[in-house]
């Protein structure tokens, strides 16, 4: 890989060219390419016309989408433009490299953007790798136990406005209610768009990743079966930082998780992952009904839930609970 007037290019998969092994499924509404273009200023020359005069790159430049000719963000010089096709080739190695190989049959592709693309997000799905979680509900009539399934996901996050580094995701789908939960973000903020990736930057990260999740399935089953109080919910909600309005807002969800999932921390875990994931009336993605903001908003909320589980109040919950 390397760099050709600040615009990444990237090798293609060994999967795509030996035309064998895995099948990644391509980019469609994520596949866009994306240009520089310069600047121009309106400049008002005499009293009878106007004209314009180019901007100096180092000001700013344009990233430009080249199929609609679509202004996707104004960046800085060192900015570099990181294609997403050239990601999925370099995602889609590092997977066939180190995911185990019963989890690469059947995989799955979701797209999103916002703003017309000046964000997007593109997630694939491994059905071979689902895993089930038993939720104990308890009632007077009886204890019961419902399940659902959980599945290995990895999502590439990228923007083209200079919003967002490129981030690497590995996470989980409940396939019943499509709630996702981020595992791990491979984070590439001291990179911005500005040097290489390759399948072996974002190898290890998903090895890692994928090695930890029958762990983390471990631990959301351990959640399924511990029970807590409305009243120890919301105190750890408050504690890591929630809002009131918001607490309330998912307060409300849990008791609808609650009848599924039982009163338990996965019941809270779910009301939390259930708004990082809809736009719903509950929780509706705020000036959407005239933005197109809905994915760059979720993905904002999903790191949101990420900082109250890993916040000194989830552990003492989770710690308390075990």
């Amino acid at each position: 890989m390397n760099i050709s007037n600040n615009v990444l290019s990237f090798a293609g998969s060994v999967a795509a060219q030996q035309q064998q092994g895995p099948i990644f499924p391509a980019l469609n509404e994520t596949a866009f390419n994306a240009e520089f273009r310069p600047i121009y200023s309106p400049v008002k020359r005499d009293q009878f016309a106007d004209s314009v005069v180019k901007i100096p790159e180092s000001i700013g430049r344009a990233v430009v989408r080249t199929d609609n000719n679509d202004v996707l963000g104004v960046v800085g010089k060192s900015y570099g433009i990181a294609q997403n096709q050239g990601l999925q080739s370099v995602v889609a190695e590092a997977c066939e490299n180190v995911l185990p190989r019963n989890y690469l049959q059947g995989i799955k592709l979701k797209e999103t953007t916002s703003s017309n693309g000046a964000f997007t997000k593109f997630t694939y799905e491994f059905p071979n790798a689902a895993q089930p979680i038993k939720q104990m509900i308890r009632s007077l009539a009886g204890n019961h136990i419902s399940e659902t399934v959980l599945n290995f996901r990895v999502s590439v996050v990228n923007s083209f406005s200079g919003r967002t580094p490129v981030i690497l995701q590995a996470g989980a789908v409940d396939l019943v209610c499509l709630n996702g939960m981020v595992l791990s973000n491979f984070d590439t903020e001291k990179r911005r768009h500005t040097s290489g990736y390759s399948p072996e930057v974002f190898g290890e990260f998903l090895k890692i990743q994928a090695a930890q999740y029958i762990t983390r399935v471990q631990t959301w089953q351990q959640w399924a079966e511990s029970q807590i109080t409305p009243d120890q919910a919301e105190t750890t909600l408050v504690a890591a930082g929630i809002s009131p309005r918001l607490t309330k807002q998912l307060m409300e969800q849990m008791h609808v998780e609650v009848q599924k999932r039982g009163q338990t921390i996965w019941a809270l875990y779910s009301a939390l992952t259930y708004y990082s994931s809809h736009s719903s009336e509950t929780f509706t993605v705020k000036g959407s009904s005239t933005r197109d903001n809905v994915a760059e908003t979720l993905y904002r909320r999903s790191s949101e839930v990420a900082r109250v589980v890993g916040s000194r109040p989830w552990a003492a919950l989770t710690g308390r609970a075990a």
